[in-house]
């Protein structure tokens, strides 16, 4: 399962709150980052009437209605999207469905790459799942059992070359998402940035108080608006607010210390501060100091 750091670093990646569910991040950069994303292949969503007892379904899960979400694996990277958004912007997709007319080895190859990804996809949802759907959306089911990459209704079809080289950066042989690379890489385009440009934000504070130095070490990533567009836009619920479109980081701790160095001890007696609380607050200073330089 993905952590809380990872769910972070992909939200600030789309530049939206996260929809669906994470069920793993099988592609990282070389900076440690990820570039490709996987997701549970149906999303409950709305109340519905499951549980009334007319269906006769006592799943717990069936308190909402189901939605098809057949993208399996996602590409998170901006570096990456952005370079193939560039091929897509020249063409390619009209140039990957020719090679699939005319190339009768593509197109088989390319046929079970989607049939692989079908049964990937059914392969994560859950027997309780399975019949809730089966009962309440059987469309759905034909959705999930019979599409391919992205939900593509044709196995000779292609929706977006960015689903393919996720697929194939996940691992999978993927004729499209591997001939969309390649191209990448004829065109000398780095599959990675070189400024490591999701990489959180690595921060340090140290607090000096009365009684005690502290350290604190972390991780902070920025978070994307709630709500896109402007606040001066309104729609039913009136203008929007800032509030509505901030939201603040992300922080994940990565060391946090604290020292008692007495630094105010017998300050309301003498009106001094300690020579003894000094020397121990200096040296805790100095010694977090390094510890924040070491953890970069």
């Amino acid at each position: 399962m993905p952590t809380a750091l990872e769910r972070a670093v992909v939200a600030m990646q789309l530049g939206r709150p996260l929809v669906g569910r994470i069920v793993a991040v099988p592609g990282l950069c070389s900076y440690g980052q990820p570039r490709v994303i996987s997701t549970y292949p149906v999303m409950w969503e709305r109340p519905r009437s499951c549980m009334s007892g007319e269906s006769g379904c006592a799943s717990p899960v069936c308190t909402t209605a189901p939605r098809p979400f057949p993208t399996l694996y996602w590409l998170t990277c901006p570096h990456l999207r952005e370079a193939v958004s560039a091929l897509e912007s020249q063409g390619m997709i009209g140039e990957v469905m020719e090679r699939i007319e005319r190339d009768e080895d593509f197109r088989g190859a390319h046929e079970v790459a989607n049939m692989r990804y079908a049964g990937q996809r059914m392969a994560l949802v859950s027997d309780e799942d399975w019949e809730c759907l089966e009962r309440e959306a059987p469309n759905m089911v034909r959705v999930l059992k019979e599409t391919g990459v992205g939900g593509v209704a044709s196995l000779s079809g292609v929706k977006c070359l960015h689903m393919h080289v996720a697929d194939s950066l996940a691992g999978n042989s993927n004729p499209v998402g591997d001939m969309t690379i390649s191209r990448l890489e004829q065109a000398g385009a780095r599959l990675e940035c070189d400024r490591g440009r999701c990489v959180p934000a690595r921060v340090g504070a140290v607090n000096a108080g009365s009684n005690s130095t502290k350290l604190l070490v972390a991780d902070v990533v920025p978070q994307p608006p709630v709500r896109a567009g402007t606040h001066l836009r309104q729609d039913a619920d009136g203008p929007w607010r800032l509030a509505d479109m901030c939201r603040p980081p992300k922080v994940f701790r990565v060391k946090q210390d604290t020292r008692i160095t007495g630094l105010g001890r017998g300050l309301e007696e003498t009106g001094r501060l300690s020579g003894t609380g000094r020397t121990a607050t200096v040296g805790a200073i100095r010694d977090f100091v390094g510890i924040g330089r070491t953890l970069g």
